[in-house]
């Protein structure tokens, strides 16, 4: 496998399929070290909380629950006929109720009966607060049949007597209401700001009202004026409201509401509640008042008619001083009358269905019909189905102003049509009945009439005029007992609806969650910054630890460089009691575990890295020097051809170097050059040649490896950047150990692969790496590694600032 595929396979494997990929152990140590930050998160998000809890307004729910009870039946075989016919289903009620409860109707009279048109907000530095009730600063009164603005009115209270008058929106067109009529339209004219008193009607061609105070210190203080357009109002709290089953199976309804004024939610509720009883009376008593209606259109006739004849019969008595009439003439007058009565109620009957009919003409009736009884109709076909046609107009206009189209309306006026249909066929039976029986009655009127025609003129007179008097009389009396009757059925007329539980408001509010806050806030202000951590790790493409080396490479690690803070390059020959100085002196206490045999000295060690800038001539430099400092005679040799610089850290000269000698030009004797350090020289570099490549892999290379072995015990080759050129492979055969040289959050782990490919098929052998630049807080594992790194020792020139700030101890005085 070649070094691309090795590094695709790396950055495309996904971490969560190798438990080994992500380290959450170093991860965890990450955090610790980063804890500064992440209490900081915490803060912060404890501080959005209070923020938010402090500042955001208050949202309450009200509730409530009513019950809805069974109302008037019609009885269990007439029900079970009806709906076999198509029109009746009673598990509707519930769903129109709920209907009727969100409809905007019904949140229209509501808002009229609590007087919402108009909304007082006082603004405040960091948020709005609305002023209802008790909290009121002031009282607003309005002339209801003068047109107020429904653009938002900014009132600026300049001190206890006046206040500045504008409005809110400058370029917004003023638009106004008359609550009156209901009626909206543009203002001619615009609000100009000015300053007005209290207790002083404001009268302008726009608005009409004034302010009276109740909170005396309103000096300096702001408020909005919006008054409100009541049949957007109300759509907009048909949409707020919700209504719920109590429980399931049950009729009970629950009533909730969110506001944030808890004592306008609680009002609204329980004048919600009364709106919705009135408005089912009223619907109830529909049907008593079209019945009222009838009977006093049959009564204005009738009584006219009574006045009249008993006017004539009194003259006629008068006139004729007739006492007492003839036993004969008595009967048939009894007789006379029995029939004329039963006439006269048939006729009443027929009256009846003639107005019924009328109604019937109207496919999408407004109004509930007349009671049949109202004319002594008792046909309990007849009486059912006016009873249900008229719960069905009640159901329907119930249901407010739905559109058409909507399922509910159209299957009520599905099962008004068909009541209806069934009223009219069962009219039509019952009339042909009524005339027959007429035409029998009026059969027997003529007869008896006619017997009549045999008493006395004057008698005849008398009987005809009383007749017609009692006629008008049972019939007014008659007329006058349903009125009665259909009078103290309405007044007893009782809801459907029951209140289990006036309107309540919860005093802890629904928003902000004060707690609940709380807890976000610290858990987003935790996991922002662990979250940001963890990003930056799972992404990091740089070496940051030991074990990232180890798992990649698979090659032995044999030390760790701690960060030079120095100016110097020479950490162990300048501060040889440094952290850095210890890391080194470890270095070479571990190169007994690298040598091949116990009897075989590592001699040769070639330094490299994988591209520059990870510090490998600082790292053949120093472990140089610490060789040195142990009494090892040993050789620095410059290879990097194309880069000489360890000359210039020790103050000498580059010329003659290695290049020179590689072309010839110079001998062994001449190239190496004494430092001032003891048991330590250096072979510069040379004059940068034109093929530094070439000249590596001549003999001669080889020759001053062997000779320089003669008389050093280590020797240190600086090689090029393994990435960049080959020099580092060919000098790799002449070296007994090879140091990879890497660097903390600096190196790349995609250019292990190729110390890792080399190492696993053998080209490469006798291999170390080293960890360069190392910082404990960078690592995310704490503060050692157990590779000799660690920052026990320290010296006078060195001191704490090789100390973690964290770990810093106390000078001893």
């Amino acid at each position: 496998m070649n070094y691309t595929t090795q590094k695709n396979t790396i950055l495309n494997q996904n971490p969560f399929q190798d438990s080994e990929s992500f380290d959450f152990k170093a991860f965890f140590y990450k955090i610790l070290s980063y804890w500064p930050i992440v209490i900081g998160g915490i803060a912060i998000g404890l501080l959005s909380a209070f923020i938010v809890n402090r500042y955001k307004v208050p949202v309450y729910q009200g509730k409530s629950l009513i019950l809805l009870q069974e109302g008037e039946k019609t009885g269990p075989n007439m029900d079970m006929l009806l709906m076999s016919m198509g029109y009746y289903n009673p598990r509707l009620k519930f769903e129109n109720e709920v209907l009727i409860l969100q409809s905007s109707k019904l949140a229209e009279k509501t808002l009229k009966s609590l007087n919402f048109y108009y909304t007082v907000i006082e603004e405040g530095r960091f948020r709005k607060v609305e002023h209802y009730g008790s909290s009121m600063p002031f009282i607003l009164e309005f002339d209801k049949n003068h047109v107020q603005p429904l653009t938002s009115l900014n009132i600026n209270v300049i001190d206890e007597n006046s206040f500045k008058l504008t409005k809110l929106d400058k370029d917004a067109k003023v638009r106004v209401v008359q609550y009156s009529t209901d009626s909206i339209f543009p203002c001619d004219y615009d609000i100009t700001e000015e300053v007005y008193k209290f207790d002083e009607w404001i009268i302008s061609n726009c608005y009409k009202f004034k302010l009276s105070k109740k909170d005396k210190s309103l000096a300096g203080r702001s408020f909005i004026i919006q008054f409100n357009n009541i049949k957007a109002l109300a759509n907009q709290y048909a949409k707020d409201i919700k209504v719920e089953p109590a429980a399931k199976s049950s009729s009970g309804i629950s009533i909730t509401l969110q506001g944030t004024v808890k004592e306008k939610i609680k009002d609204y509720i329980n004048a919600y509640m009364r709106a919705y009883i009135e408005f089912g009376l009223e619907l109830k008593k529909a049907a008593s008042l079209s019945t009222l209606k009838f009977i006093n259109e049959q009564l204005t006739g009738i009584e006219d008619s009574l006045v009249f004849t008993e006017n004539i019969l009194q003259n006629f008595r008068s006139s004729n001083l007739i006492i007492d009439i003839s036993s004969e003439a008595t009967e048939l007058f009894n007789r006379l009358s029995e029939v004329d009565k039963e006439i006269a109620q048939i006729k009443l009957k027929l009256d009846y269905f003639s107005y019924l009919e009328k109604q019937l003409q109207n496919k999408d009736p407004e109004n509930e019909v007349a009671r049949p009884a109202v004319s002594g109709i008792n046909d309990p076909v007849i009486l059912n189905l006016v009873q249900k046609l008229n719960d069905l107009i009640n159901q329907k206009a119930r249901l407010g102003n739905l559109k058409v189209d909507n399922p509910y309306l159209k299957e009520i006026l599905q099962q008004i049509h068909s009541t209806q249909e069934a009223i009219k066929e069962n009219v039509v039976n019952i009339k042909n009945l009524l005339n027959m029986d007429l035409v029998s009655l009026q059969r027997r009127q003529k007869l008896l009439e006619s017997q009549l025609s045999k008493v006395p003129k004057t008698e005849q007179d008398l009987l005809r005029i009383k007749r017609k008097f009692e006629i008008n009389q049972t019939l007014f009396t008659f007329l006058l007992q349903k009125k009665a009757e259909i009078g103290i059925t309405a007044a007893s007329t009782q809801t459907d609806v029951q209140i289990v539980e006036d309107a309540s408001v919860n005093n802890t509010p629904l928003s902000p969650k004060y707690g609940q806050n709380f807890l976000i806030g610290s858990l987003l202000g935790g996991i922002i910054p662990i979250g940001y951590l963890f990003l930056i790790t799972y992404f990091d493409s740089k070496v940051r630890s030991p074990q990232d080396l180890e798992k990649i490479t698979q090659v032995p690690l044999i030390g760790l460089i701690g960060h030079n803070k120095k100016d110097s390059n020479l950490t162990v020959l300048n501060y040889p009691k440094s952290v850095v100085s210890e890391n080194f002196r470890g270095i070479r206490a571990n190169l007994e575990f690298f040598k091949p045999t116990k009897d075989t000295p590592i001699q040769v060690i070639s330094v490299t890295s994988f591209i520059p800038g990870e510090g490998k001539t600082y790292v053949s430099i120093n472990f140089g020097s610490v060789l040195a400092m142990g009494g090892k005679k040993t050789i620095i040799i410059g290879a990097d051809l194309r880069k000489p610089k360890i000359f210039m850290d020790f103050g000498l000269s580059n010329e003659p170097g290695l290049s020179t000698y590689l072309a010839g030009a110079s001998e062994i004797n001449e190239i190496i050059q004494s430092t001032k350090y003891d048991n330590l020289d250096i072979i510069s570099a040379g004059t940068i040649p034109p093929n530094p490549s070439e000249l590596i892999i001549r003999e001669e290379f080889k020759k001053l490896v062997t000779e320089l072995k003669k008389k050093y015990d280590y020797i240190i080759i600086d090689t090029p950047p393994i990435l960049l050129v080959s020099d580092a492979f060919e000098i790799a055969k002449y070296a007994d150990l090879n140091l990879y040289v890497t660097r903390q959050g600096y190196t790349p782990k995609e250019v292990l692969f190729l110390i890792r490919e080399r190492a696993s098929t053998g080209s490469l052998t006798n291999v170390a790496l080293v960890l360069n630049d190392v910082s404990p807080e960078n690592s995310g594992y704490g503060y050692g590694y157990g590779y000799g790194y660690g920052y026990g020792y320290t010296d006078e020139e060195d001191g704490e600032d090789m100390i973690p700030k964290n770990r810093k101890r106390r000078k001893k005085k």
